[in-house]
């Protein structure tokens, strides 16, 4: 016997609306990798999507990333990508073209820029504040981090650190990595004497 099936209802907000509901609940996301050789901090992937990916489904809004170019120069991908930002509810769909790069002399070009052009859409998108390990805004335009000379680097910016853990790995008798309060510190032939002294190793 033949039913005659509802159609699912749709929503009563624009996927604009459900935006700015995620947006509003996030109120920064803290920079917790760090470039030991370059000391920077920066933003991980894994900090931004879990910011957002949760708040996002609660939504029904999912973002598809479509790759519509690709450029190489040398070791330099260039991607254009179609971001397609999908409302499940009503189908609405807003579509966002963005461009990203990453330089890698291997295979990890075109996954480079793919990260980086995700972190770059969700942090805009959402207009998330990024800060550092101080609560600091870690932008350009912070003058009160730039007259104080503070860098970027976490352990600078919170001081000195309790150790949550400190675990020398061998291979052998090659000692590979050493993490300080969840921060990498590096390969020891690479640390500075205060190092030693601080991690205890001398």
């Amino acid at each position: 016997m033949a039913t005659n099936a509802k159609p699912a209802p749709k929503s009563a907000d624009s996927i604009v609306t459900k935006l700015c509901r995620v947006a509003l609940k996030i109120e920064s996301v803290e920079k917790k990798g760090y470039n030991d050789h370059h000391k920077y901090a920066y933003i991980r992937e894994a900090e931004l999507t879990t910011a957002a990916r949760g708040l996002l489904a609660d939504e029904g809004i999912w973002i598809i990333p479509a790759v519509t170019g690709l450029e190489r120069t040398g070791s330099l991908v260039t991607l254009k990508i179609d971001f397609q930002v999908i409302d499940g509810a009503s189908g609405e769909t807003l579509h966002i073209p963005w461009f990203c790069e990453g330089s890698d002399a291997g295979d990890k070009g075109i996954a480079k820029a793919l990260t980086g052009g995700n972190k770059a859409l969700l942090s805009k998108l959402l207009q998330i504040p990024l800060v550092d390990g101080g609560g600091e805004y870690a932008d350009s335009e912070n003058t009160r981090l730039r007259a104080r000379g503070a860098s970027s680097n976490p352990q600078n910016e919170r001081g000195p650190r309790t150790s949550r853990r400190r675990t020398l790995y061998h291979q052998g008798a090659r000692a590979q990595t050493v993490e300080q309060g969840g921060i990498f510190v590096g390969h020891p032939t690479r640390w500075t004497q205060s190092q030693r002294r601080g991690l205890g190793y001398g």
